[in-house]
């Protein structure tokens, strides 16, 4: 048996490709953009891509009784690493001039997880770092989908096999049992954690497997169900599948799962039916210019993403015309890769096993060489010897100074055998262990919160000579204020033993509408509850934080006093002050004791903003979460000015 061309397929490609470029390109729509579920291209390519490896490995076995999984490796490592290797090593020098040291930490490291077929979950659980940068920024993101067909060609071909030799009765009840068991999954596991879902291979399983099951069926049962009318107008109703809830925003939040059925179940009619009769559709898809492009589909894929990534990273407000340019310099460099690099690669005459087994052992070698490097010299700090000079004692690498502000708490914890905090729950140390000395006199005071109370705590911890009279702990609770974490605050034993809790969160629009039942919850308990308004916020300029916004325009700092009274004028001030209204009234009704974080922070009557310390470091490393150099500031400026006014313990009766 030979495996018929279907030109129809490669047109189906150009859809999927099409979406995703046009999605991730994000050209603008009155207030979204176009495409906004664009994303589901992938899960057209998961379709077929399921389809035509089942029928390649089903056609073998019919025509010699055996499978060979070297073969079929070979055949894959041919399909897809000539090209990443292109992509990676075109991109190397770009991110030298572009990378901040902490940026290429991660990059180089996304690179082995790229050429491993790791990416998918190396991505989630950098997602998972608090204050990573957007999405739209990591130039080898999209590599998640080829780890997920990767991981699942690990083990499909060697299950298939199996069946097909003990079981090939029972494959397509089997391959539907799996489909409909992997969709609850993928729908439960959205719903539990859908950044976990989003880059599973379990996740996406059903998927894969949709493909799989109509390429046995189709091959064990050729033109099954086929009528001139379903040849007609099913794949024009499978395109509407596809193409329709691509305009749907929303979606996103329960994806994969119930919400990805359509573009999966139109991938299937397009392929089950398309092609047997000159159909609107069929001759659509199989056009030359759809053909053209689905062919070049993959190396697309590969350029497209680092193209848009460095082009944001490069200009932090793109324009449509630079947008075009993008897609442009994508398909330009695609058809290049595919004429010189992927067609030659994947011809065995052209390049031998050997030359290919060389060849990708070589390229591997020198990006696990160039990530060694850069890892063991934190990113080359000294590609930017002008930023180096410019910034003098201050980082110019805001990753380095978040971290450095989080490792406050991580060499608290570690004095005690334990891990780091995060911010939107407790750590083991903040949830198991007493921290307070309780032979010594005095307030025992625990700052409860997200982030924010993680820089109230540093302002504390690092000034602790200068409240002599006051013991520190914190609990990290995301702003949510959900009940299970209250749970687990009531049981704490730095909140049992504390006489005071300072709510010190960023607070959003629900957890204002949710802290009466925070509150309910702590006041029977005895303790002073004091309520923290927000921390003061200042606009990004152009994805810049105002300080190095300033610095960078002015090539330094002329005047402190100018760049505070500048910090000033871009306080952003419309979430922040519609939150503390509502933390005011809620005060107002519990009788709360406020303080104000804005105080120390900015001077109405001068008009200025604290954004730099006396020795030159940045305060804030972002738009308002203090570096550790800023919390050790604003701790000696409480303690100066009295700010943190506590009420009186009550007295026990």
């Amino acid at each position: 048996m030979s495996l018929k061309y279907r030109p129809e397929i490669d047109g189906l490609r150009t859809i999927a490709v099409g979406a995703v470029l046009i999605y991730h390109a994000k050209f603008p729509f009155f207030s979204g953009a176009v495409l906004p579920a664009g994303y589901l291209g992938v899960d057209v390519f998961f379709v077929i891509s399921g389809f035509l490896i089942t029928s390649l490995i089903l056609q073998e076995w019919d025509r010699t009784g055996r499978f060979s999984i070297l073969n079929f490796y070979e055949r894959r490592a041919r399909r897809l690493l000539p090209a990443l290797f292109a992509v990676i090593f075109a991109t190397l020098p770009v991110a030298w001039v572009v990378l901040m040291p902490s940026e290429m930490e991660e990059f180089v490291r996304s690179l082995i997880a790229s050429v491993f077929f790791l990416s998918n979950m190396f991505w989630h659980f950098e997602a998972a770092v608090y204050g990573a940068a957007p999405g739209a920024l990591k130039p080898f993101l999209h590599t998640w989908s080829l780890a997920v067909e990767e991981q699942f060609y690990i083990f499909f071909p060697l299950i298939y096999i199996l069946l097909l030799r003990h079981a090939a009765a029972r494959i397509i009840p089997i391959g539907l049992a799996a489909i409909l068991i992997g969709l609850i999954v993928s729908e439960i596991t959205t719903r539990a954690d859908q950044s976990l879902s989003f880059y599973w291979v379990i996740s996406r399983l059903w998927e894969l497997m949709a493909g799989a099951v109509l390429a046995h069926f189709l091959t064990r049962h050729p033109g099954a169900g086929h009528t001139a009318t379903r040849c007609r107008r099913l794949p024009a109703l499978g395109l509407a599948l596809i193409v329709l809830p691509m305009f749907v925003s929303g979606l996103n939040r329960y994806h994969p799962g119930l919400t990805t059925i359509p573009a999966v179940l139109g991938t299937v009619l397009i392929i089950w039916f398309g092609g047997q009769q000159r159909d609107v559709v069929t001759r659509l898809l199989s056009s030359k210019a759809f053909v053209g492009i689905g062919l070049i589909s993959y190396s697309l894929y590969l350029w497209h993403y680092p193209i848009m990534a460095f082009g944001r990273l490069i200009d932090h407000d793109p324009g449509f015309l630079d947008r075009l340019i993008w897609l442009a310099l994508s398909f330009a460099l695609a058809v290049l890769s595919y004429r010189v690099i992927e067609r030659p690669f994947r011809t065995p005459g052209a390049v031998s096993r050997k030359g290919l087994v060389g060849s990708i052992s070589l390229a591997t070698a020198l990006v696990v060489g160039f990530t060694t490097v850069m890892l063991v010299q934190d990113g080359r700090r000294e590609r930017f010897p002008d930023l180096i000079a410019l910034y003098g004692p201050a980082e110019f690498d805001k990753a380095r100074l978040r971290e450095e502000a989080w490792q406050v708490l991580a060499d608290y914890a570690a004095e005690y055998g334990m891990g780091p905090s995060g911010p939107r729950a407790p750590s083991q140390f903040e949830a198991e262990v007493l921290w307070y000395d309780m032979d010594q006199p005095g307030r025992k005071v625990l700052v409860l919160g997200n982030s924010l109370a993680k820089d109230m705590f540093d302002t504390f911890h690092l000034n602790t000579e200068l409240f002599p009279d006051i013991q520190f702990s914190r609990f990290g609770m995301k702003a949510s204020l959900d009940n299970h974490l209250i749970d687990g605050l009531l049981a704490s034993p730095n909140f049992q033993a504390s006489d005071t809790v300072l709510l010190a969160f960023a607070y959003t629009n629900r957890s204002v509408r949710r802290m009466p039942n925070l509150l309910d919850r702590l006041l029977p308990t005895g303790k002073q509850i004091v309520l923290l308004l927000n921390s003061p916020s200042f606009a990004d300029i152009g994805r810049l934080p105002v300080f190095d916004w300033y610095i960078r325009t002015h090539q330094g700092i002329p005047s402190v006093e100018d760049l505070n009274a500048f910090a000033y004028t871009q306080l952003d001030t419309t979430v922040d002050g519609r939150t503390d209204l509502g933390l005011l009234k809620v005060a107002e009704d519990y009788d709360l004791p406020v303080l104000r974080r804005y105080d120390y922070v900015c001077d109405d009557e001068t008009r200025t903003c604290d954004m730099i310390t006396d020795d030159g470091r940045k305060i804030f490393y972002d738009y308002h979460h203090y570096s550790k150099a800023g919390a050790k500031h604003f701790g000696a400026k409480i303690a100066r000015t009295g700010w943190l006014q506590l009420p009186p313990l009550k007295v026990s009766p």
